[in-house]
């Protein structure tokens, strides 16, 4: 296990979120490179295809930046990971939906 995964599987630190709410840069950036990696493993695990993974992945980011300040941690069970896994399931039964709704394209997948 490199540093990053003993880093990601570690209580995400207060101040690191703090910075994240202030949008600083650094911050945002350490937060990539902790749990990109690991919403990309959730997402693949789940069954999604590698082309789409990625598009998950800077949705839950975008849905992260967008929503980190309503993020708590009132309670000692309270963990970001936690609510980083709840998002990215969410997307990922989204783009699921999406993929039911749509006709499959003339001559299969390798079409598109």
């Amino acid at each position: 296990m490199n540093q990053l995964d003993a880093s990601a599987n570690s209580e995400t630190s207060s101040s690191l979120l703090y910075r994240a709410r202030g949008c600083d840069p650094e911050a945002w950036q350490r937060l990539s490179q902790l749990y990109g990696p690991v919403v990309y493993g959730w997402v693949r695990a789940a069954g999604v295809r590698e082309q789409d993974a990625a598009d998950i992945v800077q949705d839950v980011f975008q849905a992260v930046f967008t929503s980190l300040g309503r993020f708590r941690q009132d309670r000692p069970t309270d963990r970001f990971r936690d609510w980083l896994w709840t998002i990215t399931r969410r997307r990922a039964i989204d783009l699921v939906r999406k993929r039911a709704t749509q006709p499959a394209g003339a001559g299969g997948e390798e079409a598109h």
